[in-house]
């Protein structure tokens, strides 16, 4: 099983719970293979298929863990070992197996526990996801010269929930995706 094969099933089970998604978004000096909003939080979402290796795993979710509150690994069977040993606690852990032609889903050990607390700081950063053109147009206002963007990022944390900022966060992924005219959108 591959990449592709295991990215195909997410699409899949994200499209039927009616969840947006997009793949391969950049993070700092990581790339995530996907994020969506799972039962309403932005969630950060790393697979390694069989062919990928662990050695960058731990670096990948600590970058993660400073921009959502629930990250989760999809993994194949070879690695379910190396990685329940491995990852901290507060990452969930989904198995791809192959049946046939297709390829399910299984919570092996843990799924995903409690998102974390909404706190100041990781909000913050999440905002900071967001450009300045999409920060302004999350807080109504016309972008002009005199504002910053972290100023503006402090004013969204201050004036709006988490959920919103995460579904606006969601959102300005997904047009920046459909902008640069490539694939790994959600339908929905």
């Amino acid at each position: 099983m591959n990449d592709p094969d295991i990215r195909t099933r997410l699409h899949a089970h994200f499209d039927k719970q009616g969840a947006p998604w997009v793949d391969e978004v950049q993070i700092n000096k990581n790339r995530i293979d996907m994020v969506a909003l799972v039962d309403g939080v932005l969630t950060g979402i790393e697979i390694k298929s069989g062919t990928d290796t662990l050695e960058r795993l731990l670096a990948q979710l600590k970058a993660y863990r400073s921009r959502f509150r629930q990250v989760i690994v999809v993994i194949e069977e070879k690695h379910l070992d190396g990685v329940v040993a491995a990852v901290p606690r507060w990452c969930g852990i989904w198995i791809a197996e192959e049946a046939g032609a297709a390829v399910h889903l299984k919570t092996r050990g843990r799924g995903c526990r409690k998102p974390q607390p909404n706190k100041r700081g990781k909000v913050l950063m999440l905002a900071r996801v967001l450009r300045k053109k999409e920060l302004c147009a999350a807080l109504g206002l016309v972008d002009d010269e005199s504002l910053r963007r972290g100023e503006l990022a402090e004013r969204l944390v201050a004036e709006r929930s988490v959920e919103d900022i995460e579904a606006f966060v969601m959102e300005a992924l997904r047009q920046r995706k459909r902008a640069a005219g490539k694939d790994g959108l959600a339908s929905t």
